[in-house]
Formats: structure tokens, C-alpha cells, sequence
């Protein structure tokens, strides 16, 4: 576990969303941000926080949106390399886009990742973009979520990038904003 003086926050780019509710430009909002964090990386699409059967084609269009604001990207499937794959990215960045938190964690866990991504975002090997679930696992813990636990995790600890709990979508008081992520949630499990 590493100790808040060496977290690399500065390694991490953690959003509440990539899309405004109610609209569909992908990253309008923090395209600047990401492109100058990202400083000319390709981007690694870890989409395990989607149900496993819909994955590749989450991953394709997340890769397609991507590619439209410039950034090359690649998806990691879940296989018995994913480890490896994960574990041999060099002077990349890694993309956990949202979904639910339990399954992402989970899925995580499985391959050995929290510790893998932890290191090597810690050693400046690799940059971490996390939105939504994916921010919430780069806190210590998934002690913030508001997602169904619709599968078992091994213990609530995450990647543990930063020395602080991210709490997405909270704070907008527009109904209208909630209401449409209600939709999104039921929608997409």
C-alpha cells in the first residue's frame, strides 16, 4: 500500500463523467484537459465495469470517440493474458470508463490489477484516466459508490491512487440530471 506522500496524483486524471447528462459529445466538456494529460500517449481501454457480453462493443465505440479528438487507443480484453497486457503497457495511459464500480473492482481483482496499475501509475509508467466507476477505484476504496453490488468483491479496496474518496455525479441538483442517470443506469443493466 502506498503511503499519501507518494501517491501519484499527478499521474491520475479522475472525472465524474465523460458526457454531460442529456447530451452525447464525448469529452466535450474536458477534451483541453485530457488531450494535455495525456501529452501524445495511446490510451489502453480496461471497459470492465460493463457487463462482460457487451464489452467489445462498448470498447469499440469508447475507441471511435477517442480516435474523433485525436487519441489512438486500444482495448485490453479480459482473457488469460490480461494480466500481462495490463503489466506491458509502457509510457501509456490506461482508461477505466464507468459502469458499475462492484464489477470493475471485481473484475479487477480477478487479474491481479489493483497492484499491477497501482505500481506502475506510481512509477510513472503508466498515466491513469478514470471516470465515473473508474475514478471511484482509483480511491483507496469503493466506499462511495452508489452502484448495485450486482457481484461479489473480495474486499472494498481499490487501486488506491489517490489519498482521497471521489463521490461522481454528486452535487447536481438538477432533476432533470438525475433522472437521466437514473434512465442511463436502468438502461444499461
Amino acid at each position: 500500500s502506498q503511503s499519501p506522500a507518494s501517491m501519484p496524483v499527478a499521474r491520475s486524471l479522475l472525472m465524474s463523467n465523460c458526457t454531460e447528462p442529456g447530451t452525447d459529445k464525448f469529452m466535450g466538456w474536458c477534451r483541453e484537459e485530457v488531450t494535455e494529460f495525456l501529452e501524445g500517449r495511446s490510451v489502453a481501454i480496461l471497459p470492465y465495469a460493463t457487463p462482460r457480453d457487451s464489452q467489445v462493443s462498448y470498447a469499440e465505440e469508447l475507441a471511435e470517440k477517442l480516435s474523433a479528438i485525436g487519441i489512438t487507443s486500444e482495448y485490453i480484453p479480459i482473457s488469460d493474458s490480461t494480466t500481462r497486457d495490463v503489466a506491458r503497457l509502457h509510457q501509456a495511459a490506461i482508461f477505466l470508463p464507468g459502469g458499475n464500480t462492484h464489477r470493475l473492482l471485481q473484475t479487477l481483482q480477478e487479474f491481479g490489477l489493483p497492484d499491477v496499475i497501482g505500481n506502475k501509475v506510481e512509477s510513472g509508467d503508466l498515466f491513469y484516466i478514470g471516470s465515473s466507476a473508474g475514478a471511484i477505484v482509483a480511491c483507496p476504496t469503493i466506499a462511495t459508490t452508489n452502484d448495485y453490488p450486482v457481484v461479489p468483491v473480495r474486499s472494498i479496496r481499490a487501486i488506491n491512487l489517490v489519498p482521497f474518496q471521489i463521490k461522481p455525479h454528486f452535487g447536481n441538483s438538477s432533476a432533470d440530471s438525475a433522472a437521466y442517470q437514473h434512465k442511463m443506469d436502468i438502461n444499461h443493466y
